[in-house]
């Protein structure tokens, strides 16, 4: 007998106990004990052969006796989870199948809108991605924000971001969100934090979550790249959420050069002196001159397993650009993602009585629903392509001008959080 398998098929510790089988073409994984893993890596070696005489005495070399049974049990529970195939048409047929689901459905429903309802800001962070844009533009009044989000509700959209710009430069704001907010609407807030605190009170009812920016408690060192300005009232957010509401806000910090070395011991004094939690991001370039601003390497060792989950059950990732995401900017246009509000990027114009047809047809749509890693040249062999999805196509364009292009500065890295998500991944097949 002669199994077939992914020839870059991953094995990846769990635990002390356990490991993670993980199958690239297919997005397959399964978790395995120490014994199992034994046996994979047998079937490896032997190119898929299977003598059940040969494999009772490659076990004993461990100390471990096993029956044909045994062995004949282990092998179907790594063909049932998709792993090995008993023959070609059953394999075949898998690779078949995954290439499918990979593709983008054409009633695929957008489920989540960054909303700008401004783009000013008092802040000049030196990693905006949105600093290259005009805060002078048009803004949507409030009822017109509010006409615009009841309609995306009665299409099921359902989570709506407000980012900017700094969200709070609008005074009605609060008005926007009361009006818009039920039980089924998720509504979070991305700002700098420092104007935060004086409305946090009616915000903190009808808002589900808060995103804000921090680098360091040290007013100095937090500067680096963003302004002073506020500083005391985000200290004073950490103590209202410490004690009010820890788990509705998270700490967002952007990796750079300047403070990578101390990023770790931040993480860990938030969350030890107001039990809060921090996310991690890299710094993102906006063109190719900043690529030397990039941490080396991309990001430190973070042992918090809990940041790291992942339901590989669920399906590959991939940009959601075009699919189940898109950014409104003040004015009512819409673009693919709020990464790419760029004048060769808008679909069209929430308050145009059409847009819903001219975003579907668009070529700007079609552009994004054909990125596939499956295609990419240097992407398309790696063993954990549908994992990272081969980055991310707002960086690719910003620097390259090509949105397929290869991210070959972040590949480590992608290929880093990749493994660790893998290592946390969360188990829903035994």
């Amino acid at each position: 007998m002669k199994l077939l398998y992914d020839k870059k098929i991953i094995i990846e510790k769990y635990d002390d106990e356990n490991y993670i089988i993980y199958s690239p073409f297919n997005h397959k994984f399964t978790k395995a004990s120490k014994s199992v893993k034994k046996l994979v890596l047998y079937i490896l070696n032997e190119n898929g052969e299977i003598e059940f005489e040969n494999i009772i005495n490659y076990y004993k070399q461990f100390d471990i006796e096993l029956k044909i049974d045994e062995i004949k049990k282990y092998i179907d529970t790594l063909v049932k989870a998709k792993l090995f195939f008993y023959n070609q048409e059953d394999y075949d047929t898998e690779k078949r199948i995954t290439l499918e689901d990979y593709r983008f459905s054409p009633t695929q429903e957008i489920d989540m809108v960054y909303i700008h309802p401004t783009l000013r800001c008092n802040f000049n962070c030196s990693y905006c991605y949105n600093k290259s844009l005009a805060a002078t533009q048009k803004e949507l009044t409030t009822n017109q924000w509010i006409q615009i989000i009841n309609k995306l509700k009665a299409m099921n959209v359902n989570y709506f971001i407000f980012t900017g710009g700094e969200p709070l430069m609008r005074k009605d704001l609060i008005d926007i969100i009361r009006e818009i907010k039920d039980d089924n609407t998720k509504v979070e807030i991305l700002s700098n934090g420092s104007l935060l605190m004086d409305k946090v009170d009616q915000l903190l009812p009808i808002v589900d979550s808060f995103v804000v920016s921090l680098d360091s408690l040290d007013i100095k060192k937090n500067s680096i790249n963003r302004s002073a300005v506020g500083f005391n009232n985000i200290i004073n957010l950490l103590e209202y959420f410490s004690e009010k509401a820890p788990k509705k806000l998270r700490v967002r910090s952007v990796i750079t050069k300047e403070n990578i070395d101390t990023i770790q011991a931040f993480n860990n004094e938030i969350q030890e002196k107001y039990g809060i939690k921090c996310v991690n991001v890299r710094f993102i370039p906006n063109n190719k001159d900043e690529l030397s601003l990039i941490a080396e390497p991309p990001i430190p060792d973070i042992d918090d397993t809990k940041k790291y989950k992942l339901d590989l059950g669920i399906r590959k990732y991939r940009c959601g650009a075009c699919s189940n995401i898109l950014a409104i900017n003040p004015e009512g246009d819409i673009y693919p993602c709020q990464s790419l509000m760029l004048p060769e990027f808008k679909l069209a114009n929430i308050l145009d009585d059409n847009w819903q047809d001219t975003v579907a047809n668009s070529e700007v749509t079609k552009k994004f629903r054909n990125i596939k890693v499956d295609d990419m040249e240097n992407c398309k062999d790696c063993a954990y392509r549908y994992i990272c999805g081969g980055g991310c196509p707002a960086i690719a364009y910003k620097v390259y001008g090509d949105l397929n292009h290869h991210l070959s500065f972040f590949c480590d890295y992608l290929e880093k959080e990749s493994r660790q998500r893998m290592r946390m991944a969360k188990i829903i097949s035994k």
